[in-house]
């Protein structure tokens, strides 16, 4: 007996509500029910026209697979017990179950060999992709960097602003030269979390702190420790430990991966073009 309609909805919408909210129909609130029932709704009539479709008229499944398919299915659940709990949610049977998941494989096949349709992608066309997108192959340079921050409180006003210059140059003048305590600093005066690591904000690339600080880290030398910088939270110091070089990938390293996205984008490509003249 092959499957209802109804069945078919209650397949994809369960499939549906899990991905999204990880739980069953059931379990959602009305709109987000009415959102996943909405989503099978288009789903279902959309598969129904790739199994309609000429070319997929000679797709068939092998009973091999599905039994693998059936099987793995199966593993996902701790006991027989919940796996038959999970179908009776879908109100199916064990068989209509399995001529769910065939159905299943047979659109996945389908719209495999719609994409096999799009060729492969030549070193030509990867090599124009690595020059058209140079951006893509290169990491900016970084800098290892700690900091001490001394907060600010707005009631304080101008006062607080005040004192937390002068703390500032109280650790400096307690700072060695070579900044070899910066760390011990830090654990003793920062208001960061980061005091517990010594100040240590790993290898920063631009952009990523406040633009005060980002301008003067990036114009630093690898050693040099700043003067008090201003910033929302703040006044800091920063310690420029390393520079660390911007990374560039050459088109040998990359070419392997700018094939495989490209394959994946034509297949893709074929696919939805395939299913736009059903």
């Amino acid at each position: 007996m092959s499957l209802s309609e109804d069945q078919l909805l209650s397949y994809l919408a369960f499939k549906i509500a899990a991905a999204r909210f990880s739980r069953p129909p059931s379990g959602l609130e009305p709109q987000q029910r009415k959102a996943v029932m909405a989503q099978a709704r288009c789903q279902y009539e959309l598969e129904e026209k790739v199994l309609a479709a000429p070319d997929s008229q000679h797709v068939f499944i092998p009973e091999s697979t599905l039994t693998d398919t059936w099987l793995r299915m199966k593993a996902r659940y701790d006991s027989e017990q919940e796996f038959d709990s999970s179908l009776a949610q879908l109100d199916m049977s064990p068989e209509s179950y399995r001529q769910a998941l065939e159905r299943e494989l047979r659109i996945d096949a389908i719209l495999e060999k719609v994409a096999e349709q799009a060729g492969t992608v030549s070193e030509e066309e990867a090599l124009a992709f690595y020059q058209h997108h140079p951006d893509k192959f290169t990491l900016p340079e970084k800098r290892q960097a700690r900091h001490i921050l001394i907060t600010l409180e707005d009631r304080l006003g101008e006062a607080g602003e005040s004192e937390a210059l002068r703390q500032m140059e109280r650790i400096l003048t307690e700072m060695k030269e070579d900044g070899s305590n910066f760390g011990d600093l830090a654990l003793r005066y920062s208001q960061c979390p980061t005091a517990v690591e010594g100040g240590r904000l790993g290898a920063v690339p631009p952009g990523v702190l406040y633009e005060e600080l980002d301008r003067a880290l990036f114009c630093m030398a690898e050693g040099s420790i700043s003067q008090p910088l201003r910033s929302p939270l703040g006044y800091h110091l920063l310690s420029c430990d390393k520079v660390i070089p911007a990374e560039h990938t050459s088109f040998a390293q990359a070419r392997d991966k700018i094939i495989e996205f490209l394959a994946d984008a034509k297949r893709s490509r074929a696919q939805r073009q395939w299913m736009e003249q059903l």
